[in-house]
C-alpha cells in the first residue's frame, strides 16, 4: 500500500466488561481513501446473514479469506459483513485471532442502503426486494458484489473459494470464470472501476427488474450468464481458451472450476484425492461448492487428519486457519 494513504485500524471499540471480549466493527465507507485509490489492489468478501453480533467459526470461511491474504501480501482484504443496523460487533475467537495477525485483512461492515446512494442498483436495497426473499442471504450476496465492484472494482470471491495464486500472477482485470457452456458463475468476478462498468449495469439492471425472489439460483449465476451472453451476443461459452467480448473475459473452466458442481464430492472423498488435485494444479482459484453441505446433502465434515483433497488444499494455502482445527474443518 502508498505510504501516503491513511489504513483504519480494525475495531474502533473494545469492551473488557464482560467476557468474551467483544469487538466493534468499523464500516467500510471509513475506508473511503483506500478503495478509491486506483494503485490499491482489493479483494472483497461478503457474509450477508445480518445478525449484528457474530463470532468467526466457520474454518472454512476463514481458509478463503487467509489463503487471499496469504496469496496476496501487498492487497488489501476486505472481510465485510452487511446489516441492517447501524453497528456489527465480532466476538473473540481462535479464527479471528488468526486472521487478525494478517496485516492486510480488515474486517468491516457495509450498510447497503447507505452504501448504495446515488448508485444504479440503490433501488434494490432501498425498496427491500430482499423482504420477498427466502433467500436473502444469497441474494444479497449477489447485489452486494455488483455494488462493490461498481463502486471500487477490484476481485470478489465468495467464502467458499480458496486462492491457489496472486491477483498479480493472473495478470487481468475485467472477468469471470466459465462453468460450464452454459453457465459463467459470479463466484470469482474482477472489474475495473473504469472499464467493464457496463456489464455490470446490464446485471443490475436484470436484478431490479427480473428478481426471483424465490428461485436460488436464479439472480446469481444464472443470470449474470444470461446477461452476458446477450451482451457477447452469443449462446454458450467456451470452455478451454480464454474469451474476450468487449472489456470482459471469461477464463478457462479449469481456472476457477475444475472440479464442477455435480462433483462436489470429490473434494471431500480421499479415494478421489489424486484426480482432484490433478486437476486443480492449473487453477487460479478453486470453488469449493459448500453450499452443497448446507443444503443437507450429506454430512460433509472432515477430520482433521482427513486425506481429502480439500483438507490438502486447506493444509497447504490456509496453514494457519487449519491448524486451529481440533475435530473437524
Amino acid at each position: 500500500m502508498s505510504k501516503n494513504v491513511q489504513k483504519e485500524s480494525n475495531f474502533s471499540e473494545l469492551s473488557f466488561e464482560k467476557f468474551p471480549i467483544i469487538f466493534k466493527l468499523k464500516n467500510l465507507q471509513n475506508d473511503e481513501n483506500i478503495l478509491t485509490n486506483k494503485t490499491i489492489q482489493k479483494i472483497f468478501f461478503i457474509e450477508t446473514h445480518l445478525e449484528s453480533f457474530r463470532k468467526l467459526e466457520n474454518p472454512r470461511q476463514a481458509c478463503s479469506v487467509e489463503s487471499a491474504a496469504r496469496m496476496n501480501p501487498e492487497t488489501e482484504i476486505y472481510f465485510t459483513f452487511a446489516t441492517n443496523s447501524s453497528a456489527v460487533f465480532l466476538e473473540n475467537s481462535e479464527l479471528l485471532e488468526v486472521l487478525s495477525k494478517f496485516h492486510n485483512i480488515n474486517f468491516r461492515f457495509i450498510d447497503p442502503k447507505e452504501l448504495s446512494k446515488g448508485t444504479f442498483i440503490e433501488d434494490f436495497f432501498t425498496k427491500d426486494l430482499l423482504a420477498q426473499s427466502q433467500f436473502h442471504v444469497a441474494n444479497r450476496a449477489n447485489a452486494l458484489r455488483i455494488l462493490l465492484m461498481s463502486k471500487y472494482g477490484g476481485q470478489y470471491l465468495d467464502l467458499d473459494v480458496i486462492s491457489l495464486v496472486s491477483i498479480d500472477a493472473v495478470n487481468l482485470t475485467n472477468y469471470g470464470c466459465v462453468q460450464s457452456k452454459d453457465v459463467v458463475n459470479n463466484a470469482v468476478l474482477n472489474f475495473d472501476v473504469d472499464k467493464g462498468q457496463e456489464l455490470l449495469e446490464e446485471y443490475g439492471r436484470h436484478l431490479l427488474t427480473e428478481f426471483r425472489p424465490n428461485d436460488w439460483g436464479a439472480n446469481g449465476p444464472a443470470m449474470f450468464s444470461r446477461v452476458l451472453k446477450k451482451f457477447c451476443s452469443t449462446t454458450t461459452f467456451e470452455e478451454s481458451t480464454y474469451t474476450k467480448c468487449g472489456e470482459f473475459i471469461s477464463l478457462p473452466t479449469d481456472k476457477c472450476y475444475a472440479i464442477s458442481y455435480p462433483e462436489y464430492e470429490k473434494f471431500y472423498d480421499e479415494n478421489y484425492f489424486n484426480e482432484t488435485m490433478s486437476r486443480v494444479k492449473d487453477s487460479f482459484f478453486v470453488h469449493i461448492w459448500n453450499r452443497m453441505e448446507e443444503a443437507g446433502n450429506k454430512n460433509y465434515k472432515l477430520k482433521a487428519d482427513s486425506k481429502s483433497a480439500y483438507a490438502e488444499l486447506a493444509r497447504r494455502n490456509c496453514p494457519n486457519v487449519f491448524k486451529t482445527v481440533d475435530k473437524y474443518f
